[in-house]
């Protein structure tokens, strides 16, 4: 008899600097007791962690003689399907199988639609669907982990079935379901233009398979398909090692897999830019920008690319090497707040052109801007680290953010600072310490820049 288990944490954040708002769903998977099938699952959330109270019953007299574990990554879900070929070394025997969904109680989360079940849940044994019940876990007692311990009302739901062995009998065990991946969530506020996302997570624990026949697995592969819309450099997987990647998977293989302590932990962008920006026309008007100075240019690839609102033309430095140190100044014509800055980072013409260019991997920013409490120009310099980037092919959501006045407060800590002491932003300036290689020049390339913000006799009527 074993039991064995999956935690799942999973939180929608809604963040405005101190305020936090937060909701966890805690999903666990094991065998009850008389169980004896499956493996460990998926775990979400930013206070993902194992559950130390489970206790694990070895069942010697059944094998898992191989696993197929098939994760399907998208935007709001992550639909799983795991197949078992399971050999029945002892007699004929029933068993009961268990999938508890764990969440928090209390009213005041009862809108959050996905935080009380997962979706599509079904069991197939020897590819005929085999129904379940559900039930509600009546001994609270059994119910750990941390968010008990911090005093929330946490509920059980049981989906429970009973499978039938015959003696020495091989069988196929297919559970599918599917969950929403945990990640938070900043809304639009006062002090930023831009809504942002944290990375999704997804973990699957493979240990618990450890306990069946003699520990180990005679085959376990992993298949991830990912998004269109990301890279493999925008995905984080943590667990596996020497994974290979082909079109849109990841595919993994092993043989004598001994899962002990042993987890796949997953995350990944919801957005190419985790970042939710309007379309092209939510930003300040070029004519606003005075002048443009740089360091330097490439032939044929001039400054004015870069406010040209045109992803099929681009700046691009004229140095020898990838343009470390090589620098854009922008000076602006009359008095402006700037509290968002955004760049499309490389030649976008095409997918081709982007991956053959130098993208930005660090820059460092400047802002000049004239303060009137000190009555005098105040320079603020920060190092930006811009994440890797594939090509997508919609102007605005490829826009990253290098700026953001509720999120960095280079110069000034608050939107309501800014108000009281700037008079305006005088000049931005954006220089190049790093670079993403391409995979054929040595060039560095900026497509465009874009700046958010308002003029500042128009300030107090902005909001």
């Amino acid at each position: 008899m074993q039991n064995l288990f999956i935690w799942k944490y999973s939180a929608n954040l809604i963040k405005k600097k101190k305020n936090c708002f937060f909701h966890i769903i805690q999903l666990l998977l094991f065998i009850i007791p008389f169980c004896a099938i499956g493996n460990g699952g998926p775990i979400e959330g930013c206070f993902t962690q194992k559950s130390g109270s489970i206790k694990l019953i070895t069942k010697k007299d059944i094998k898992i003689l191989s696993e197929d574990l098939n994760i399907e990554l998208t935007k709001d879900e992550v639909h799983v399907k795991v197949i078992y070929r399971l050999k029945n070394l002892g007699g004929t025997d029933v068993i009961k199988y268990g999938f508890p969904v764990d969440y928090i109680k209390e009213d005041k989360y009862t809108y959050i639609s996905y935080c009380n079940t997962i979706s599509n849940f079904s069991y197939k044994f020897n590819d005929k669907e085999v129904e379940y019940i559900v039930e509600e876990e009546a001994d609270k007692s059994k119910i750990k982990g941390p968010f008990i311990d911090e005093g929330h009302n946490i509920k059980r739901d049981w989906y429970i079935t009973e499978l039938s062995f015959d003696e020495q009998q091989t069988s196929l065990l297919e559970v599918n379901y599917s969950i929403s991946p945990h990640y938070n969530y900043w809304g639009k506020f006062i002090d930023t233009n831009f809504s942002f996302t944290t990375n999704k997570r997804f973990l699957y624990d493979l240990s618990p398979c450890g306990f069946f026949g003699d520990g180990s697995i005679d085959t376990l592969s992993v298949t991830i398909k990912k998004p269109d819309y990301l890279c493999f450099d925008q995905i984080n997987i943590r667990g596996i090692q020497d994974y290979i990647t082909y079109n849109n998977h990841i595919s993994w293989y092993a043989e004598n897999y001994n899962p002990s302590n042993q987890a796949l932990d997953i995350d990944y962008r919801t957005s190419p830019t985790n970042t939710e920006i309007d379309e092209k026309a939510n930003h300040l008007p070029n004519s606003i920008i005075k002048k443009i100075n740089v360091s330097s240019s490439l032939k044929g690839y001039p400054k004015e690319n870069l406010i040209d609102l045109d992803e099929n033309t681009a700046w691009v430095e004229g140095v020898d090497g990838f343009g470390k140190g090589e620098w854009i100044e922008f000076e602006f014509k009359e008095k402006v707040f700037i509290h968002g800055i955004g760049i499309l980072n490389g030649y976008y013409k095409n997918g081709t052109v982007y991956n053959q260019n130098n993208r930005i991997k660090s820059l460092e920013l400047s802002i000049k801007v004239e303060d009137l409490e000190k009555k005098n120009i105040e320079n603020d310099t920060t190092i930006i680290h811009l994440e890797p980037q594939c090509f997508f092919e919609e102007f605005h959501n490829n826009i990253q953010i290098i700026y953001d006045l509720g999120d960095i407060g280079i110069v000034y800590n608050s939107y309501e600072e800014m108000m009281e002491k700037s008079n305006s932003t005088l000049k931005v300036k954006i220089k190049i310490l790093d670079t993403y290689s391409g995979d054929k020049y040595d060039d560095t390339c900026i497509s465009e820049v874009l700046f958010y913000g308002y003029p500042h006799n128009n300030k107090l009527n902005h909001w």
